[in-house]
């Protein structure tokens, strides 16, 4: 079964034309905006645009706010930073609360005068000397764990298997759905940046799937991880693929998901560089990608040993809602808008060596490494141009 929406179904939406266009007819100063500004803008939830599409140039101050909100670059990169490799703010990246782990008891010893030594231990380095005036201090980690609990329970729930290739157990991987680096920090300019284009019902619903009672990411849930197969593992973080959620069942052991292959990354476009605001981002593909975004990167089936398409529906299940939870499908509808934007968006002043190492791969496999991630760049692959947005009343292709 394949999904009717694909990566560039908000392009394609008469209704979503005509409330931009409309934005555009009040402000001229908004034909061209950011390529960071023009995606979040045409992802944005339906009822954010109908009320920035519903602003007069009579309300000078919401007027201006709008204009503002669809021209100004942000400080951070917050789509990146959520559904890619791209290391957090240090400003931003801080610990709730550092961990304290008591040293070892260690008996004081007197300074000694190395003259007066034996000269058995003349030919070694001696340590520093013991201070018994020093005070005993915990020592802090502030390096997060990962939880092991929830790991075994999301590898239960998936079956030891890739929710969509179908992996096997060998080199299974779990994976988060929003990345483990942000566990424990807090981050509240990145959900001013979301409430700005889905509203604050919707935002509110993301972060209580993911913050924990101190308003911190709690990224250490089965709610938050998914069982990938390492080549589906390193598109999702890159990222060059998605899962949109469809639906879940009134008893929560059952939800409905669809794949879908994203843009390769360009080099050449940069997230600052302005684009018409009603011009398609990929006329050459106006309805996404079929079995690969290009370069020879395809995904297959295990069990059928077929070729898994752009837009194919398949299904994960739990036998125990309470202790194995279905993935979050708050979550997962956040990261759909986020792994596009970043996708689509084009390179950041530092993506080009901000790419973060320390992957959040629970590896089943206690002797596997951590992959380090590829920064190469791919230009998308060619074929004949494509009419993408239609006239106003015109029938979508």
């Amino acid at each position: 079964m394949a999904d009717d929406q694909h990566i560039f179904s908000e392009f394609l939406d008469l209704h979503r034309q005509k409330l931009i266009r409309n934005i555009i007819q009040q402000d001229v100063e908004l034909a061209e905006i950011p390529r960071s500004m023009f995606f979040p803008l045409w992802f944005s939830d339906i009822t954010v645009l109908e009320k920035l599409s519903a602003i007069r140039n009579t309300d000078a101050t919401g007027f201006r706010l709008r204009t503002l909100q669809l021209t100004t670059l942000r400080c951070e990169n917050w789509p990146r930073i959520f559904a890619a490799g791209k290391h957090a703010p240090k400003n931003e990246l801080s610990l709730v609360e550092p961990t304290l782990v008591e040293p070892a008891l260690v008996e004081p010893t007197k300074v000694q005068d190395r003259r007066k030594r034996p000269r058995a231990q003349s030919s070694s380095i001696d340590p520093e000397p013991y201070c018994q005036t020093s005070p005993v201090r915990p020592l802090r980690s502030s390096k997060p764990l990962r939880s092991s609990p929830a790991k075994h329970a999301t590898l239960q729930r998936d079956e030891n298997k890739c929710i969509l290739t179908k992996h096997g157990r060998t080199t299974l991987e779990v994976a988060h759905i929003v990345p483990f680096k942000l566990h424990m920090t807090k981050r509240a300019a990145s959900w001013n940046f979301l409430i700005d284009f889905w509203g604050v019902d919707k935002v509110n619903a993301w972060r209580a799937e993911i913050l924990g009672n101190d308003g911190a990411f709690n990224t250490e849930k089965v709610q938050n991880m998914l069982c990938l197969g390492p080549a589906l593992h390193a598109y999702w973080d890159m990222p060059i693929c998605a899962f949109l959620p469809i639906s879940i069942n009134d008893e929560l052991t059952s939800m409905d998901l669809a794949f879908h292959w994203l843009p390769l990354p360009n080099k050449s476009i940069h997230s600052k560089n302005k684009i018409r605001t009603m011009e398609h981002p990929d006329p050459k593909y106006p309805t996404g990608f079929c079995d690969g975004p290009g370069e020879n990167i395809f995904l297959f089936n295990m069990e059928t040993k077929s070729i898994i398409l752009s837009g194919e529906i398949f299904t994960i299940t739990t036998d125990d809602p309470k202790e194995r939870p279905l993935p979050s499908f708050q979550l997962l509808e956040m990261q759909w808008n986020l792994s596009r934007i970043a996708a689509m968006q084009g390179a950041g002043e530092d993506d080009e060596n901000d790419t973060d190492s320390d992957s959040d791969i629970v590896s089943v496999s206690s002797s596997s490494r951590s992959r380090s991630r590829s920064r190469s760049r791919f230009r998308s692959p060619e074929k004949e141009p494509v009419q993408a947005i239609k006239k106003e009343n015109s029938p979508p292709p």
